[in-house]
């Protein structure tokens, strides 16, 4: 296509539909946004959670002759003075590539950067030596001491890509934990005047009683990072001897807004056959903090958002998606998720997601707005595909409602992987340990599944009565992703505990021919 006579704006458009990453009417509300706000198109897909950050940064650098010289990302796993020797700023990151300025070496930079970002790979953009001036004197003002404690105790917990930061006070000191990948990381001690400073700012700014530490508290505030706004949701919880905990929960719009295939669902295509039905009731199980609700943002985002109402009740309300209309679920009024639900039956639905089915009645309303020609999707606390099903029939749903009804059903949850940057070498020395992993040998997560489309009624039928599993279980799909390399038997085995050491035991000989049991320094005797 030639761009030529084109805006900016316009070739960015006409770039992100011809490779399919957005569409026409997604488009067409943006304009209709910045006639009214003012702005680029661009920004406004991204605001909206049309397009991620690194679509953007592709279409500027495939069809304009703009490159991204004013565009700057603040990290901090880089040391403060690797920037000043090198004389360099990190300009954009995709999954891809990282987009580096210098008005140094471009080689040697390369070299000692790769090592900071192994997957990905170094693009020099030109450089404008004032801008990376300016650049390393905010990163020098991060690392400043002046400034606050919780200013920094928030940036480290965002850098470090956690999902909770805990604040323990204790008799004379105060201890930071940060929950990385899932497992809560000892971080830092400091002095218990400092933590008095910290928790009455964090309650100040929580809008929460900074002198009451007898009964648990709830409240938040945003913070501004690398140009997006972060949510913080803050609970304080007491403790014993008049001491208590605050939690952090770290809410990161770059975080949530992932495509639904690269959260790692390996029958993604069977969950997806769900969601394109116009009726029926789609699950996704899981236990607490297996990664439910990021998927369903992940599905919401693939719904059409234009053509179909959506109502949401989520209890809270943590990944706030434009032209979907969601619901805050408050007990402290009535509003539990069988009231949003009845509500949402008299607002002319066409897609019904609730955020968790708990109740005898959220489940019989759910499976009868399903019924009535409507398209439900829900989460429950199971942990496999039957057992969402049993869950339901203790619930008082007969199965022959179940039949007519359930569509897809997905149960997952999630697994660290091996940091690729150390080979998930685990070190305890802080000094020699890798900088991508902190020394954990692990960095990221995704998640393993079962997930199953029930063509018809006499599948589900079948499948309940004779409780026959025509799908592989979620272990065996974790097992396959040892296998693979992504990850490893030890973190096979702190997830699933004895059903591991079943399977390991099984297929014994599999993981000895890859070499994989003394990888981790499990002996044969153990498994």
């Amino acid at each position: 296509m030639s761009y030529e006579n084109m805006t900016i704006d316009e070739r960015i458009e006409s770039y992100l539909i011809e490779k399919g990453m957005v569409n026409k009417f997604a488009i067409e509300a943006s304009k209709r946004e910045i006639e009214v706000t003012g702005g680029k198109l661009s920004d406004s897909l991204v605001r909206n959670s049309f397009v991620n950050q690194e679509h953007i940064v592709e279409a500027v650098l495939k069809v304009t002759d703009a490159n991204l010289m004013s565009e700057e990302k603040i990290v901090e796993h880089i040391p403060l003075q690797l920037f000043k020797d090198y004389h360099f700023k990190v300009a954009a990151e995709t999954i891809k590539d990282v987009f580096i300025s210098t008005t140094g070496d471009e080689f040697r930079l390369a070299k000692v950067i790769k090592e900071y970002y192994p997957e990905q790979s170094i693009v020099f953009t030109p450089a404008n030596p004032e801008m990376i001036d300016n650049y390393i004197a905010k990163i020098e003002m991060i690392h400043d001491s002046d400034a606050s404690d919780l200013e920094n105790l928030i940036r480290r917990g965002i850098s470090l890509s956690a999902s909770d930061i805990h604040i323990l006070q204790r008799e004379s000191t105060y201890t930071v934990f940060y929950r990385i990948d899932g497992v809560a990381r000892h971080d830092k001690e400091g002095k218990l005047k400092d933590y008095l400073s910290i928790s009455a700012r964090i309650k100040d700014r929580s809008s929460m009683d900074m002198a009451e530490k007898r009964i648990p508290m709830d409240g938040g505030f945003d913070v501004e990072h690398n140009g997006r706004k972060i949510s913080l949701r803050v609970a304080s919880v007491p403790l014993t001897s008049e001491k208590e905990s605050i939690v952090i929960r770290i809410i990161d719009p770059e975080k949530s807004n992932i495509p639904l295939g690269a959260l790692g669902i390996t029958d993604v295509a069977k969950w997806r056959r769900g969601s394109r039905r116009l009726e029926g009731l789609n699950l996704i199980c899981g236990m607490t903090g297996s990664g439910k609700t990021t998927t369903l943002s992940s599905t919401m985002r693939e719904l059409d958002r234009f053509g179909k109402v959506i109502y949401t009740a989520e209890d809270p309300v943590e990944h706030k998606i434009p032209f979907i209309r969601q619901l805050n679920i408050n007990n402290d009024v009535g509003l539990d998720f069988n009231r949003a639900l009845k509500a949402f039956m008299r607002a002319d639905p066409d897609i019904i997601i609730l955020g968790e089915i708990r109740d005898e009645e959220t489940a019989r309303n759910a499976i009868k707005a399903a019924e009535t020609g409507h398209l439900v999707f829900a989460t429950m606390h199971t942990g496999s595909i039957l057992g969402s099903v049993n869950r339901l029939r203790d619930l008082g749903v007969p199965l022959f409602q179940l039949k007519t009804v359930i569509r897809s059903v997905l149960a997952q949850q999630l697994i660290r992987l091996e940091c690729v940057a150390c080979d998930g070498l685990v070190t305890e020395n802080k000094e020699d340990s890798c900088h991508i992993c902190g020394g954990s040998g692990y960095k990221g997560r995704t998640i393993v599944s079962e997930c199953h489309y029930f063509k018809d009624e006499k599948e589900v039928g079948d499948i309940m009565e004779n409780r026959e599993v025509k799908w592989p279980t979620i272990l065996e799909d974790a097992f396959s992703k040892v296998l693979s390399g992504k990850t490893n038997v030890g973190e096979l085995i702190r997830i699933f505990g004895p059903d591991a050491e079943d399977i390991m035991n099984e297929r014994k000989e599999e993981l000895e021919s890859l070499g994989l049991v003394d990888k981790v320094g499990i002996s044969n005797e153990n498994i």
